[in-house]
């Protein structure tokens, strides 16, 4: 049964989840289910037994059974009367009397003739009860044995406990607040201090806590609360008085006898704040340990950048009296303070709107952008590939020139056959006594403007001839005879360019 209340527990308040449940407490899946189905385990299934010595007198057992049913409750028969009976009715039936006291048992409560075993799920609420206790111990200090009085609360719902140890009685209602530290801080410099606290469930709307801090710390003295909170004992110091004689003088003084020293924390109005803040910390620590989304900020509204307005405490006189200016005054907060949300609701969708359009608009201004940068890369290169075209073009004409030989691009001779510029760059690269390097100027001052001249041609015959293959085209283009096959007699042709 405790099982299936941690099952059940960690699924709504921890993993969520069938399989993470049932791979946390290494059970199957399905008694999960059955543990989210029912808070109660079903009954455990137990094998059915022959019984062979009780099974001939079950008849004569069931027929009493039922003529009691209609019998006054005095004269019912008990199970040791029954066994009586079948002794003397049925002796070959050798049966125990404690086998048919079971019998009678089991069949008078699956008749309904005896009360039924009831059971009440124990289910809480957080914060609705706990199970309080206070006990004494003795404990080994540094400076020796002493008395402590221990004070110890479980939360029901939870099932965590609290325990706070004291040096006073539980009739004083104190609790020693002990290791409460944060940052590497303790709580107060001179010492714990004794509080009392208490969980509001706030009606299941707004869970909060009172604590109460006495401003006089605990020095390890035992007083009794009438002397807790009177003046405290100390004897000034004398004039011409020395540090021994005075701490000599301290040393002889019963400090039990008056009250506890004031704490100077509560002199800077900065302890509060980080009293507060120890609390948030401590209580969200609980809180996540519970497995509860919700957390405490002990932070104003101004604090925490919230935009929304504090409502006006109202305690609970004014409620059981009714409403007056400051119940009136927190509904119309309360009315800001949802108008405010849904402005503040509308700007968010508004912003979000905006944004994605920026994104959308920034995006066709990045592939704008990528588009420009092509096509001045693309335009870069064209220009540096028609300057170095162009350089070596003029190259090959002052070749041409130099040695004798008219502008290549200026005599018509050469525009009808470009071939021919190159046919005769490769007979000049061909004579004797020629080095490698001119032989290789000749035949690439040839060719480069034979390309040049050609490709005005090559242009005009692609848009001609647009079923013709490069190889054919770049051949007419240059004045060598090339055959092709006529698409309206179906036979070579011979032509040259």
């Amino acid at each position: 049964m405790e099982l299936y209340e941690q099952i059940r527990q960690e699924y709504e308040r921890g993993a969520g989840t069938i399989r993470a449940v049932a791979r946390k407490f290494g059970v199957h899946r399905r008694d999960v289910r059955r543990a989210l189905d029912s808070a109660m385990p079903p009954d455990r299934k137990r094998p059915e037994r022959k019984r062979p010595r009780l099974e001939p007198a079950v008849p004569f057992i069931d027929s009493i059974l039922e003529a009691d049913r209609l019998a006054p409750r005095k004269q019912r028969h008990t199970a040791h009367r029954m066994w009586m009976r079948l002794r003397q009715e049925m002796p070959e039936v050798d049966v125990s009397e404690s086998t048919v006291r079971r019998y009678v048992q089991a069949r008078r409560t699956a008749m309904g003739l005896m009360g039924r075993e009831v059971f009440v799920p124990q289910s809480y609420q957080l914060g609705d009860e706990a199970q309080v206790d206070w006990f004494e111990a003795w404990v080994d200090f540094e400076d020796g044995r002493r008395k402590v009085y221990l004070f110890c609360m479980r939360s029901m719902a939870l099932g965590a406990a609290f325990l706070g140890p004291t040096r006073m009685p539980r009739s004083r209602r104190f609790w020693k607040l002990t290791n409460w530290r944060s940052r590497g801080s303790t709580v107060c410099p001179d010492g714990s201090l004794p509080y009392t606290v208490a969980v509001h469930r706030g009606k299941g709307t707004n869970p909060h806590a009172h604590i109460v801090l006495s401003e006089r710390a605990l020095d390890g003295h035992d007083r009794t609360a009438e002397t807790w909170f009177k003046r405290v004992a100390s004897a000034p110091r004398q004039k011409g008085e020395s540090d021994e004689q005075y701490q000599e003088r301290q040393s002889k003084i019963d400090f039990s006898k008056g009250g506890a020293r004031k704490s100077i924390a509560f002199q800077s109005p900065d302890w509060i704040g980080e009293v507060r803040q120890q609390w948030a910390e401590r209580a969200n620590h609980a809180l996540d340990q519970a497995k509860v989304q919700e957390r405490i900020d002990h932070r104003s509204h101004s604090d925490r950048g919230l935009q929304e307005l504090p409502t006006v405490h109202v305690g609970p006189r004014v409620r059981a009296v009714g409403k007056d200016d400051r119940a009136a005054t927190n509904e119309e907060i309360r009315a800001a303070n949802v108008e405010l949300a849904k402005a503040r609701t509308e700007l968010d969708l508004f912003r979000k709107r905006l944004a994605a359009i920026l994104r959308e608009f920034l995006a066709e201004i990045r592939e704008q952008c990528k588009r420009v940068r092509s096509l001045q890369r693309q335009l870069t290169e064209q220009r540096e590939k028609s300057a170095a075209e162009a350089q070596k073009l003029q190259a090959a004409v002052d070749w041409f020139v130099k040695h004798g030989y008219k502008n290549p691009l200026e005599s018509s001779f050469y525009k009808d056959k470009p071939v021919l510029a190159k046919r005769e760059a490769e007979q000049m690269a061909g004579r004797v006594g020629l080095s490698e390097a001119d032989r290789a100027k000749w035949i690439e001052s040839g060719r480069v403007i034979a390309d040049h001249l050609a490709e005005p041609r090559y242009q005009d015959l692609k848009t001609k001839h647009p079923h013709q293959t490069d190889a054919w085209l770049r051949n007419a283009a240059m004045g060598i005879t090339v055959h092709y096959k006529s698409q309206e007699r179906g036979r070579s042709k011979g032509h040259s360019r």
